[in-house]
């Protein structure tokens, strides 16, 4: 006699293998997006850090720029001083040095000469209150610049009055501070403007040594690529934390910082994100798979020993009771007494019917 319950459990075991491997890889694949999830977040983490620390950094740079600003302010309100020093200016128009006394009345830049040399020492020992300024100019409306030492190299006359020619700097005047990603010498720069009475009178050129800014705390991340951007999103030079790889094999975080108009980015591997995140998958689908296979081979043994043996000696018995044999099977499986009796005693009550 074919067994309907033998049957219904050979459908049970394909059904339940194929929910087991279905189950496992749904819990791994929960796993692997959670994995990858965390590498992100990660990732945004250490940005967001970083961000943090740029901006100290500009914080302090900006607040250093505004207290010059200020301090030139009130220095063009002073007498002139009787001081008989020449100041070496590179002039724009005539495209060369020129030396002017301090002494020189009929000078049009008299007041703002008098200004500069108050705050010579603001020129002088910049470098030492903000290793990553390079130098600061000034740029006055009239046409000059003053970068505070005794002479002009030739190398840095030329690269100012090529930036001061460029067609981005022929811009309206504004009163607020603005930062170029390319001044001279792959520097950077801040423009602080100098005015009094809403009138322009100069302006103050902080160029900056991005490396030299960006050093410490790229320090700490050695193992990000990190790298700003300006407002548009172009790539500023000397800004990345070490050579680039090849961009379209990575993702890019953005993080605005708050006291500039550009943005820290850093780039995190596809490869490496989504490798990891296997590596979890691949290791959760085994671990679900081992450990749902044996609790189904357990609970499959406890089925087929308190049922589908039972129920097979109960097939077995009630052929042989078909057969005139009236002692059936001699072992009768635990719990099942009641039934077996049963089938033996409707088996003689229908060879007495007969």
């Amino acid at each position: 006699m074919k067994n309907p319950v033998y049957v219904e459990y050979q459908r049970v075991k394909l059904i339940a293998s194929v929910l087991i491997v279905t189950l496992s890889l749904l819990g791994a694949f929960s796993h692997y997006l959670r994995a990858v999830d965390d590498s992100v977040i990660q990732t945004k983490l250490r940005l967001n850090s970083a961000s943090s620390q740029l901006d100290d950094k500009f914080s302090a740079l900006l607040a250093y720029a505004t207290a010059l600003q200020k301090t030139a302010q009130l220095k063009l309100l002073l007498p002139a001083m009787a001081d008989d020093n020449m100041i070496s200016l590179l002039s724009f128009s005539a495209a060369e040095t020129i030396k002017v006394s301090l002494l020189d009345t009929q000078q049009p830049l008299h007041a703002e000469l008098n200004m500069l040399q108050r705050l010579q020492p603001y020129f002088d020992l910049v470098t030492e209150v903000q290793p990553f300024i390079s130098n600061i100019y000034y740029v006055s409306e009239q046409g000059y610049a003053y970068n505070g030492l005794p002479r002009w190299s030739d190398y840095i006359a030329e690269q100012l009055l090529s930036w001061q020619n460029s067609t981005n700097q022929k811009s309206s005047f504004s009163q607020d501070s603005l930062f170029y990603p390319d001044f001279m010498q792959q520097q950077a720069l801040l423009q602080v403007p100098l005015y009094a009475n809403n009138k322009k009178i100069g302006r103050f050129l902080f160029a900056l040594d991005l490396k030299q800014l960006l050093k410490p705390v790229y320090t700490l991340y050695a193992d990000t690529d990190l790298m700003l951007l300006d407002q548009a999103g172009s790539l500023i030079p000397e800004s990345t934390s070490r050579k680039l790889p090849q961009i379209d094999q990575h993702l890019l975080h953005v993080q605005r910082l708050n006291n500039t108009p550009w943005s820290l980015a850093v780039l995190e591997p596809k490869l490496s994100l989504f490798t990891s995140g296997i590596k979890v998958f691949s290791l959760h689908f085994i671990s679900y798979l081992v450990l749902l296979s044996i609790f189904f081979v357990l609970m499959q043994y406890r089925f087929k020993r308190r049922v589908l043996s039972p129920v097979n000696r109960l097939f077995i018995h009630i052929e042989r009771l078909a057969k005139n044999d009236i002692n059936g099977v001699r072992r009768v499986p635990l719990g099942w007494n009641d039934i077996f009796d049963k089938v033996y005693r409707l088996a003689q009550q229908d060879k007495t019917s007969k």
